[in-house]
């Protein structure tokens, strides 16, 4: 749907979940931006889900996301997914 180097990437998703219940349409797909802004300590990633259209869906995407963003941010801070023992 966009794609605007080196600010923003968005697209449409249909999960693995949705092909259990729902065709495969535009409603039934979840839109996924990822935004990029300086800030004064480096950078801003903003992610916004849009047409979160089932429970049962934003259930699982919020898990899969509140996840996934936390290793992410490790990689960026330290090059590793790996969290530190101890």
């Amino acid at each position: 749907l966009a794609f605007e180097p080196p600010h923003r990437l968005r697209y449409t998703h249909y999960s693995s979940l949705s092909r259990r219940a729902f065709a495969d349409t535009p409603e039934h797909r979840v839109s996924i931006e990822f935004a990029l802004a300086p800030s004064p300590t480096g950078t801003t990633l903003t992610l916004a889900l849009d047409n979160l259209f089932d429970e049962a869906v934003r259930g699982h995407l919020a898990f899969y996301w509140d996840v996934t963003l936390v290793v992410l941010k490790r990689w960026c801070e330290t090059g590793t997914t790996v969290a530190p023992r101890g």
